[in-house]
């Protein structure tokens, strides 16, 4: 008498179509919806996989990040879903949006790092939202893997970054790790390393929603058609440049700093970080101090480009100290750089207003 898991794996097959196959959900991740439709039909993620790609290695990647056209093809056909729909949810469907190209081997701007070791997780490269993951089916979203989003935009609260019980970072795919029994009835709300329900995590609310509207007008880039997508790359590129002098070690981009930390609004001054993770880069910062920074650069692109350039002046920034570490720098941003003295002891036409 054959067992369930070679029943089921002689049912099994990418070139047939499941029984149970789950529609992806709005701006749901290749690899939340794999989770989904693995647990709806009663098995864990990773033996799930393993019986439909046998010869495929899964999870030692980020399947969001390297989810291959052939990947895709075989999802489409066991799910009877739309091939354009599923690459709709790969985070390459953000090339030329937020960046000129998703980056196989190295980090992407604007993507979280997973840092990923033996299948494991050792970076908080996916956020989440408790009252999102109560609301409906739970699930995780595509804008919780990139570093910009550090708002949920729905409930008005940060985002988390991790389990608040055991501090690990979200695993999904490792929900039941260590059992022999391919078979789960576990769920997606569960952190994976202490089975904490991630529905009950406490957010704290916004006392101040301008950092909502700021992000909350961001995000519309997010969605640009091909027609808008040029200007939203010129836009976050951009704002990535904003973030790196305002998180850079430079010398010379010291004053700068210190003149926009005690500029920015409050609350985000009280929560202004030292030098604590700026040498990490901004995309593997943890979420809180992501949202400082990301809070600063919108509060100089607010009222662009005179608050950037006060402040610049006042820090006595030259052109080429905006410029440099900037190859993609877009015409926009290399006229207001041009307002800037090439020298210091040149005369600036700029008036200078320190806040």
């Amino acid at each position: 008498m054959k067992s369930r898991t070679s029943t089921f794996q002689d049912e099994l097959s990418p070139e047939q179509t499941l029984a149970c196959r789950p529609k992806p959900l709005p701006d749901e991740l290749i690899s939340s919806w794999l989770l989904r439709i693995a647990l709806r039909n009663g098995m864990k993620p990773q033996s799930f996989c393993k019986l439909l790609w046998p010869n495929r290695s899964f999870w030692n990647h980020s399947i969001d990040r390297y989810a291959s056209q052939d990947l895709l093809e075989d999802l489409s056909r066991c799910t009877a879903t739309p091939l354009q729909t599923l690459q709709k949810h790969s985070l390459a469907a953000y090339k030329g949006i937020l960046f000129a190209d998703l980056i196989r081997n190295g980090n992407t701007p604007w993507v979280l790092p997973l840092g990923i070791f033996h299948r494991r997780f050792r970076r908080t490269g996916l956020s989440f939202c408790p009252e999102c993951l109560a609301t409906g089916e739970p699930y995780f979203r595509r804008r919780w893997r990139l570093s910009l989003a550090t708002l949920c935009l729905i409930h008005k609260r940060p985002l988390l970054d991790g389990c608040s019980v055991c501090h690990e970072p979200l695993q999904p795919h490792r929900i039941d790790m260590g059992s022999k029994n391919p078979y789960t009835s576990a769920a997606v709300f569960r952190c994976s390393a202490c089975s904490f329900d991630l529905r009950s995590a406490r957010s704290s609310t916004l006392t101040d929603l301008w950092l909502w509207k700021s992000e909350s007008a961001s995000d519309q880039f997010l969605t640009a058609t091909p027609c808008e997508a040029a200007r939203a790359m010129e836009y976050f590129s951009v704002l990535r440049h904003l973030l790196f002098m305002l998180t850079s070690r430079r010398s010379r981009l010291t004053p700068f700093r210190t003149l926009a930390a005690s500029a920015i609004p409050s609350p985000l001054v009280e929560s202004w970080k030292k030098d604590d993770e700026t040498s990490l880069g901004f995309d593997a910062m943890r979420i809180d101090v992501r949202r400082v920074f990301i809070g600063a650069a919108y509060w100089l692109l607010e009222d662009w480009p005179r608050r950037f350039l006060d402040l610049a002046c006042a820090a006595r920034l030259r052109g080429s100290d905006l410029t440099r570490d900037f190859p993609s720098m877009p015409t926009s941003f290399a006229v207001v750089a041009a307002n800037l003295p090439a020298r210091q002891n040149e005369l600036v036409l700029h008036q200078v207003m320190v806040p």
